[in-house]
């Protein structure tokens, strides 16, 4: 059930254009991509096109006030304390930050709360594991900066120094820490304030290195890329350049872990992509967060013993398929709710909730119903004393506003534009649905739901080569806040097509009318799009590139939508 995309093309501006890549000598379609993502100065440019981090950093005086912190520690013989988030950033971070201490000669333990036992971030309890561990100094990694109260408190009942390195919004009052390393700090260069954490601890590592020998920055690198890419921060800036290097150095680094995770997911490739973190590492990491702890991702990621690497990496495997089999039954009893019934299908956003439903796996379920519905969709698990929701947007609907109308029903929020989590009492759940329900109805026009889709620019399908998707890589790697570029082309002519993946998905041949040069296309859930392939003209949106295939390389045309 795809619902028509609204086409928005980029601006055209083939003077400037014409002009960047004479003086940068790149393609001038290269030179349309950039002022395509604002980039509009021959700075811009040039800085975007960087291969390698650059050498910003924060305030050097924090960075020197933190190294000196750290080394204080280690000196004294003081156990370091690292409390991570339970997320893929989260997982990395704490495994660079417990690598680099230790390289250091220091003591560390570490601790990632449990999703539902814990919750996110600090709980009260934190003050006597500290006391416990007989700390000197205390690290929150991806979260912390919320936590005020009970920041206070181990700065009250201990005297233990108090480090937040994050990325989400920093409140006011802001918890009172000896240092907070934050890349939503005004201070903040300009150049670092997308990072995620695993960003932000890359960074600091980076500047450890230059005071520390021991400290090897590949591993960094290349954690930082995964932590990066998981998180969905924008790829732009140093945020791309640490995932293009990062993820190069997959096979140079060798982490056991890795490596072991990999290979249980029958994953054999000459190199890592942001596809193969979002949709093979991401999950399974994820997974352990969601239904198990995070803990054994920390450690899958620092074990350099080969037969433990295997032994939790199979064990991810295990609970990943796990979480898939949850999601699977989320979505279909989800689906069966909403078919059945002429009142759901009305709705402008989707309010769905049932006893005993994971959750661990309703975001995922939730964004798969968006694209299975096109309009907003939020789904509550519902047990005993707790009702966990999650909600996932799009088009130009801004969920969290809109949840936060109902938020006095809640015991927990918070979230962003496209996506928010909350929870409630189970009692309350009719009344949070009706609430919204009755919000949306005047508040959201059918208009506001139609789902659109930026085009780069009109392609002549005689120019689609390799040399073109080489260029095209120079750009990359691609995702949130850097997309592959999509074109689209009147020229193809439809000579074969089928259905395939139980209907879901689109398989064609396309010709270019003017060289005759054939092409496989791959539509992906757009089999309802079958009784227009052969249509005298068609519109076919696109993005290219390189399928490698029993050690043949083809070009494939990955088919966005058709008119």
């Amino acid at each position: 059930m795809i619902a028509e995309k609204r086409w928005k093309l980029h601006a055209q501006n083939q003077e400037v254009a014409d002009k960047l890549a004479t003086t940068l000598n790149i393609s001038p379609v290269i030179a349309q991509l950039l002022l395509n993502r604002n980039i509009t100065t021959l700075n811009q440019a040039i800085d975007f096109l960087a291969e390698s981090p650059k050498e910003t950093q924060f305030q050097i005086e924090k960075l020197e006030s933190l190294y000196a912190m750290i080394k204080a520690c280690i000196d004294d013989n003081k156990p370091i304390f690292v409390y991570g988030d339970y997320d893929v950033d989260g997982m990395t971070s704490t495994a660079m930050m417990v690598k680099c201490l230790t390289s250091l000669g220091g003591i560390v333990r570490y601790k990632l709360p449990h999703r539902f036992k814990d919750g996110y971030g600090l709980n009260k309890g934190i003050v006597n594991l500290v006391k416990e561990e007989g700390c000197g100094l205390f690290m929150t990694l991806d979260c912390g900066i919320t936590n005020v109260e009970e920041i206070a408190l181990i700065k009250q009942e201990t005297d233990v120094n108090v480090i937040i390195i994050d990325h989400h919004q920093i409140p006011n009052p802001a918890p009172n820490a000896d240092i907070t390393l934050n890349s939503k700090d005004p201070e903040t260069p300009l150049a670092l304030q997308d990072l995620c954490t695993a960003g932000l601890v890359y960074k600091l590592v980076s500047y450890i290195q230059t005071k520390d020998s021991r400290i090897d920055i590949q591993y960094y690198l290349l954690l930082a890329a995964i932590g990066t890419v998981a998180d969905v921060v924008s790829l732009q800036g140093e945020n791309r350049r640490i995932v293009k290097a990062g993820l190069k150095l997959l096979y140079k680094v060798k982490n056991m872990g890795l490596l072991a995770l990999l290979k249980e997911a029958n994953w054999d490739k000459k190199g890592l992509s942001v596809y193969d973190v979002g949709f093979v590492i991401g999950p399974r990491l994820n997974a352990s967060g969601r239904l198990s702890s995070a803990n054994y991702g920390v450690e899958l990621l620092l074990t350099q013993d080969k037969d433990r690497a295997k032994e939790i990496a199979n064990y991810l495997e295990r609970i990943n398929y796990q979480r898939r089999e949850l999601d699977r039954n989320v979505v279909a009893e989800s689906m069966d709710l909403v078919n059945g019934s002429s009142d759901y299908q009305q709705q402008s956003v989707l309010v769905l909730g049932k006893q005993d439903w994971h959750a661990g796996v309703i975001g995922i379920a939730a964004s798969k119903l968006v694209s299975e519905y096109s309009k907003p969709v939020v789904i509550v698990g519902i047990d005993d004393t707790i009702a966990r929701g999650s909600a996932r947007s799009m088009g130009e609907v801004n969920i969290y506003q809109l949840l936060k109308e109902c938020s006095h029903l809640f015991t927990s929020f918070g979230g962003h534009k496209l996506a928010a989590g909350f929870s409630l009492k189970p009692e309350n759940f009719g009344k949070f649905k009706e609430t919204l329900e009755n919000i949306v109805k005047t508040t959201i026009t059918k208009d506001v739901l139609v789902d659109s889709m930026s085009l780069d620019m009109k392609l002549e399908t005689r120019d689609i080569s390799f040399d073109l998707i080489d260029t095209l890589d120079s750009l990359g790697p691609f995702g949130h806040g850097n997309p592959n570029p999509i074109f689209y082309s009147d020229q193809f002519r439809v000579i074969d097509s089928k259905l395939v993946g139980n209907g879901k998905h689109l398989k064609v041949t396309l010709q270019d009318t003017q060289t005759k040069q054939c092409f496989d296309g791959i539509g992906f859930n757009l089999g309802n799009k079958l009784s227009v392939v052969y249509n005298k003209t068609n519109h076919i949106a696109y993005s290219i590139e390189r399928n490698e295939w029993n050690n043949q390389e083809k070009i494939q045309i990955n088919i966005k939508d058709i008119k």
